[in-house]
């Protein structure tokens, strides 16, 4: 059935990654041609065609063949051509300049770490900065609908991975050398694999009891079901009263529905796959392949930390309200 798992997809060829940028500048120039061509391709809308986009809107489970062409057609400039990375990573940005002074300056940095573990590990690596859907996945739900996009069978953006691992523009990877376990993950099932506490998930259904800021999904039919599902969550009453976002409406749908959710998400804690910074302040020696002090009883370096609420593009919330 659809949601007992996941069918194994074909072996794809092996794909020449794009080469890692040399310097800051040649990053910074492929994140403004990046910018110039989502300029291009969604021009901004002016209100009468906002409101005529909402008036016209197709259900929210719907992915529009137009948002899949322009993720297809730009994909051989973004990733290099080719196709057959097992993992592809994914992680967006927004369009237009940030509004701190350095916010460009950090996350131009930001993106060349995810390109560089891209690179080592032979990953695919997706940059987006598109709005795909204006009308109820904005802000932190956009990756929800960037994702869905990705997913469709029919994607050639995706190329012939079989996982895609989300990442957020503030998330840094801190232990390049790590690989991650697919195979166990296949083995068990798993088609989510998220950091994330079972009691609060599951028991208490706190938005907090998962971070959907780096986040492992498996290309298959139950994935594209639980996307289908916040997407439609995104457009519900319920909306307003989720905190966290697409975080909320994740743990939601975990805590609500776990018979239908639960077998194939894996809450990991067998490495550090979303560290929170503050805990790790002060804790890292240039070079060092450990801890100066253990975190969390562990001197393992984090293979990823996550810069949550500094804001460093927009130094402030969504909403304004910090």
């Amino acid at each position: 059935g659809l949601l007992d798992g996941c069918s194994r997809p074909a072996q794809g060829s092996e794909m020449t990654m794009c080469g890692a940028r040399r310097s800051l500048c040649g990053l910074m120039s492929l994140t403004i041609l990046l910018h110039v061509a989502q300029i291009v391709l969604y021009p901004p809308l002016d209100a009468a065609s906002q409101r005529s986009v909402r008036q016209s809107q197709p259900p929210a489970t719907a992915i529009e063949p137009a948002i899949l062409r322009p993720l297809a057609t730009t994909a051989a400039a973004v990733r290099g051509g080719g196709g057959g990375e097992r993992l592809m990573i994914v992680t967006a940005t927004q369009p237009g300049p940030c509004t701190t002074r350095r916010g460009d300056h950090v996350l131009s940095l930001a993106l060349k770490n995810k390109w560089q573990f891209a690179t080592m590990h032979g990953h695919g690596m997706w940059l987006s900065s598109e709005l795909l859907s204006p009308w109820d996945l904005a802000g932190q739900w956009n990756k929800v609908a960037v994702l869905a996009a990705l997913m469709q069978p029919a994607s050639e953006a995706r190329g012939g991975a079989s996982w895609l691992l989300w990442a957020d523009d503030d998330v840094l990877f801190s232990d390049m050398s790590f690989r991650f376990p697919l195979d166990q993950y296949e083995a068990q099932e798993a088609w989510l694999v998220l950091w994330g506490d079972e009691r609060m998930t599951y028991e208490l259904g706190d938005s907090e009891g998962v971070n959907t800021g780096t986040m492992l999904l498996r290309v298959c039919d139950w994935s594209r079901a639980l996307l289908e599902a916040m997407t439609r969550l995104a457009s519900s009453s319920l909306r307003p009263v989720l905190t966290n976002h697409d975080q909320g409406g994740l743990v939601h749908l975990l805590h609500t529905a776990p018979e239908l959710w639960r077998r194939h998400t894996r809450l990991e804690r067998d490495y550090t796959m979303n560290g929170h910074w503050p805990s790790y302040t002060g804790a890292f020696t240039l070079g060092a392949a450990t801890l100066r002090s253990p975190v969390w009883g562990s001197s393992a370096l984090p293979v990823i930390v996550h810069y949550s609420g500094c804001q460093m593009c927009r130094g402030h919330s969504f909403n304004g309200t910090w």
